[in-house]
């Protein structure tokens, strides 16, 4: 397959597949960045192998990933999974765009995505987590209340980090949802 990459393994359900793009774990099927990353990340020499766990839910508000919901849950399930077999080195966090949509507030965001991560770390899950700056969708005023949450949190939040920012990356037209 052209859309496999050689030293990526993509962990599903408890198993190790080769990466092949979409990654097994998310709702939409339209592709993702991160296994070509990750083996960027092995040709610089920095990784043997990269074992990613994608668990990417298309349109979540990040007020779905709190404390009890069932996407939390499913979050640190996986999480604790993983964790039998893996130590998570890293974490990437890109969301945002239903947040804007939906017109949630930056201290709302801030509160929910805090949240998240204190389940996280309850987990003895220490890694960083790269939070990404996401929240274009049709177009909208760029910095805007998600971006704003989403740099407080990369200031506030130990062991928050900054991850890659799409809104500034990604054109519209690299968008096949214009989101």
């Amino acid at each position: 397959c052209s859309n496999e990459v050689n030293d990526v393994v993509n962990y599903h359900s408890g198993n190790c597949y080769r990466a092949s793009s979409p990654l097994l774990g998310a709702t939409n099927t339209g592709g993702e960045w991160m296994s070509l990353t990750a083996q960027s990340l092995v040709d610089a020499g920095l990784y043997d192998t990269v074992v990613i766990m994608s668990l990417g839910i298309g349109g979540s508000p990040v007020a779905a990933w709190t404390e009890g919901s069932e996407l939390n849950l499913h979050l640190i399930d996986n999480l604790n999974d993983i964790s039998e077999k893996y130590t998570v080195t890293d974490m990437l966090w890109h969301q945002g765009e239903s947040d804007l949509t939906w017109g949630v507030g930056t201290n709302q965001y801030v509160a929910s995505f805090s949240d998240m991560v204190s389940t996280v770390r309850a987990a003895n899950v220490t890694a960083p987590i790269f939070a990404s700056i996401a929240s274009f969708c049709n177009g909208g005023d760029y910095p805007n209340n998600v971006t704003n949450a989403q740099f407080k949190i990369i200031e506030e939040i130990n062991g928050v980090e900054l991850g890659v920012n799409t809104d500034e990356l990604l054109p519209s037209e690299m968008r096949h949802d214009n989101c």
